[in-house]
């Protein structure tokens, strides 16, 4: 969900035209859930437990449907020591995505917390009945098992964990502990909950991948590089380049292209958003944050508007639009009016909106 627009959003007095339309953007950026998630997922790989609730809560209340930030919603609040607001939160997550095996681990957390270690077992083997390899729904439902004096399921278990992860040395520990229950006799008592361990939660993305070597020959790259040579004060230029190296998974580069689009226009509300999301996948947290924040405190950029070509000449017809990208002989490259001076006035904003589509349009051609 992208944070559509809404009449309720558009209801305050009019003081100005120009005025009432960036309130109006703002709201509407406001409105994005994956703005708020994402900027939950920094403040709580920060620690920062009640700043990211009320973030994911942000998120869930305009997208009810946003599994994911009901997920780690019931993490934070997990983290808050609310385990019983963190059971309802899972359940959620999961009543909306019944393969959610993360889901399913982090209810199975939550309800040993509570000592409902039955249920617990449950929703372990659950996760790994969807994933059958996941060691962590394995090694936590052989701790649970363990708290309930059933030993031998408790091994069973451990050793599914170290077929998968022989270097897992809290397993071995646990499971010589567990044989050596097996070999009492008679039974002890209820032994007390064993030693905690350190229990994945899945906060999502949660790994950071090693910098790729730059493909120098990938095509939509290519295109960007093209352009931004061209045009090397042309802010939109530089966060395209971005987004193509983002895909790439080269996020330190990533981020060089969208400093350069933010020197360029301080107010690019997509290239502070992208700007977050690399520094975001390379763990710089604390960063990531600022540049959400500075996202949300900025308009996002108008809807693409496609206008009637205004001259026969120009050969573009708006049903290319419609078709599939197809390989085509390289064309002449049309050289793109020369990029506009950023301006707040309709004027300006309109002459942008037509030069992006020129651009995308010339970029799809040769892409």
């Amino acid at each position: 969900m992208t944070g559509q627009e809404s009449p309720e959003n558009l209801n305050s007095p009019l003081n100005s035209g120009d005025q009432n339309e960036e309130e109006g953007l703002i709201v509407i950026q406001m409105n994005n859930p994956k703005a708020w998630y994402d900027r939950a997922g920094s403040l709580y790989k920060l620690g920062l437990y009640e700043e990211a609730l009320e973030s994911y809560e942000k998120a869930v209340a305009i997208d009810e449907n946003y599994a994911d930030a009901w997920n780690n919603r019931g993490m934070t609040l997990k983290c808050l020591g609310r385990h019983e607001e963190a059971v309802t939160s899972y359940e959620q997550a999961i009543a909306l995505k019944a393969d959610y095996y993360q889901g399913w681990n982090n209810l199975g957390n939550a309800l040993v917390e509570l000592e409902r270690y039955e249920q617990a077992v449950a929703s372990y083997q659950r996760a790994i009945l969807i994933s059958p390899e996941y060691c962590q729904g394995w090694h936590n439902q052989g701790e649970a098992l363990a708290v309930l004096e059933r030993y031998e399921e408790a091994v069973a278990c451990y050793d599914r964990v170290l077929a998968l992860k022989p270097t897992w040395r809290e397993t071995k520990r646990l499971r010589r502990t567990a044989m050596e229950k097996l070999q009492e006799m008679p039974p002890s008592p209820k032994p007390p909950a064993p030693e905690e361990t350190p229990v994945e939660e899945n906060i999502v993305p949660e790994s950071v991948p090693t910098p790729p070597v730059i493909p120098l020959d990938h095509p939509k790259l290519a295109a960007c590089d093209r352009l931004v040579e061209r045009y090397p004060d042309d802010a939109e230029a530089w966060v395209d380049r971005g987004s193509a190296l983002a895909e790439l998974g080269c996020y330190e580069e990533a981020v060089t292209s969208y400093d350069r689009a933010i020197s360029l226009d301080p107010e690019n509300w997509q290239g502070w958003k992208a700007r977050g999301m690399a520094l975001k996948q390379l763990g710089q947290q604390s960063e990531a944050l600022r540049s959400y924040e500075r996202a949300l405190e900025l308009p996002p950029a108008p809807p693409t508007i496609i206008p009637e070509p205004a001259d026969a000449s120009m050969g573009v017809s708006t049903d290319i639009l419609n078709e599939s990208p197809v390989e085509a002989p390289s064309p002449e490259i049309v050289p793109t009016p020369t990029p506009v001076r950023r301006s707040s006035s309709p004027l300006g904003r309109g002459i942008r909106w037509i030069r992006r589509w020129i651009v995308r349009l010339w970029r799809r051609w040769i892409g």
